[in-house]
């Protein structure tokens, strides 16, 4: 799962790890103006990082300059042309193609 840090507008505290909310659910919502995670608002910086574009010993790299400029989310999408072979309808996820592993080390894990 991919992990989210988030800012409140109020600057009160930094969620950087879904650990650090105790292990408790979260209530997400939204109102006119933004999304609110626990009541509080929340502005999302998000930025893309494209797995297959680039190594998986560049993911950490790529995660640790993201937060370093100020990004909170990560956005990024499955590509399934990268993934599947549509003549023997088999699935490849080695090596840049690992999505679960992006998954992890974007959530925190690595």
């Amino acid at each position: 799962m991919l992990r989210l840090v988030l800012l409140t507008a109020t600057a009160s505290a930094v969620v950087r790890r879904y650990s650090e909310l105790g292990g408790r659910p979260f209530q997400m919502s939204r109102d006119a103006r933004s999304l609110r995670i626990d009541g509080e608002r929340v502005l999302l910086l998000s930025g893309s990082i494209h797995y297959p574009r680039s190594t998986p010993a560049m993911w950490p790299q790529l995660f640790a300059e993201a937060r370093a400029n100020g990004l909170n989310a990560i956005e990024s999408y499955v590509f399934w042309n990268v993934h599947s072979d549509a003549r023997d309808g088999q699935y490849d996820y080695a090596g840049f193609k690992n999505v679960s592993e992006f998954l992890r080390l974007g959530g925190g894990g690595g």
